[in-house]
């Protein structure tokens, strides 16, 4: 019995590490404010990514479907039809 609750102690402290690494790695969507109205490249994408902090950027065309998990490292760049930037986010 005794190793039970010391197996859900460890998994406590893990889960509380690992929460923490995450937390970590948040993006600020207010650092990639100068891109809009600004053509999307992969350049000024990486460029805005590593501004804001986030670990990924993806690129959001308007009038396209998208499924993902919400991830708080990830800054989503939504584009006009003309790529043109017209939003920028983290989720």
């Amino acid at each position: 019995m005794l190793h039970r609750y010391q197996f859900l102690a460890c998994a406590s402290v893990a889960l509380l590490v690992g929460s923490a690494s995450i937390s970590a790695a948040n993006c600020d969507a207010r650092a990639a404010r100068p891109a809009l109205g600004q053509h999307y490249t992969q350049e000024l994408g990486e460029h805005m990514r590593q501004a804001s902090g986030a670990s990924q950027v993806v690129q959001h065309r308007r009038g396209m479907a998208y499924t993902m998990e919400s991830r708080t490292d990830r800054l989503i760049l939504s584009t006009a039809a003309d790529a043109t930037i017209i939003g920028v986010d983290c989720n």
